[in-house]
């Protein structure tokens, strides 16, 4: 086996952001990213320290870099490492981004603090045409544990207490409650399949899986139990 690319950073635990098609390595930290698909290998170099990174199947990279006097530049890298968007923000904390696998339609969660409140709401930007705002979804003070596009006009958000479709338009296609059983960890695939673990107990978990139509939210019954601690 050949060494395909080699990242040295600080002596915190690296980074690592993959898919099927390419893997995205960083430190926090630091300000040097590589993206590779196992063939060819790409260096990206960021003006500030890196908080956070994602990668599209299209090797699209999002990348958050802390810069003197803000909370947070959000940059668009393309597959060859060339950085062609960005924008920035200084007035809410922005936690993470995803990206369309069109390449268009940039998705951003944003958390306010408002008389000892917290509010989180969800933004779609067209990328493509000037930075247009398409819409803004309201939260509320719902918890969000991860968001990702199943189309490049549609994506879901799964959040502490259910999990809800969206247009990018920001009309809600579906919800899926949880019946007050509390999510541990959920996973998806580029199939559409989503598996989320709920917590039974101290010392245990049900582990529910559901096969989406993502188009209409319905789910199977395919539920089963796994003995033991799940870490």
């Amino acid at each position: 086996q050949k060494l395909q690319w080699e990242l040295k950073g600080s002596n915190t635990e690296p980074n690592l952001k993959c898919n099927d098609h390419y893997c995205l390595a960083y430190y926090n930290g630091d300000n040097i990213a590589i993206l590779t698909n196992g063939k060819n290998t790409q260096q990206i170099k960021t003006g500030g320290k890196i908080s956070y990174g994602y990668v599209n199947k299209n090797g699209y990279c999002v990348i958050f870099s802390t810069e003197s006097g803000l909370k947070n530049k959000i940059s668009i890298y393309d597959s060859k490492g060339k950085e062609i968007y960005y924008r920035q923000n200084a007035d809410t904390l922005i936690p993470w981004a995803i990206l369309s696998d069109d390449n268009s339609t940039l998705l951003t969660l944003e958390m306010k603090t408002s008389n000892n409140k917290v509010s989180t709401h969800i933004f779609t930007f067209d990328i493509k045409n000037s930075d247009k705002t398409i819409s803004s979804i309201n939260l509320k003070d719902s918890t969000v544990a991860g968001c990702f596009f199943y189309d490049k006009k549609n994506f879901v958000v799964v959040k502490d207490d259910a999990m809800e479709g969206y247009s990018i338009k920001g009309n809600k296609n579906w919800s899926v409650n949880y019946n007050k059983k509390k999510l541990s960890k959920f996973s998806y695939n580029d199939d559409g399949i989503i598996c989320l673990l709920f917590n039974k107990d101290a010392n245990a978990a049900d582990l529910q899986e559901k096969y989406k139509d993502l188009e209409a939210g319905v789910e199977t019954e395919d539920e089963y139990s796994v003995a033991g601690r799940v870490m």
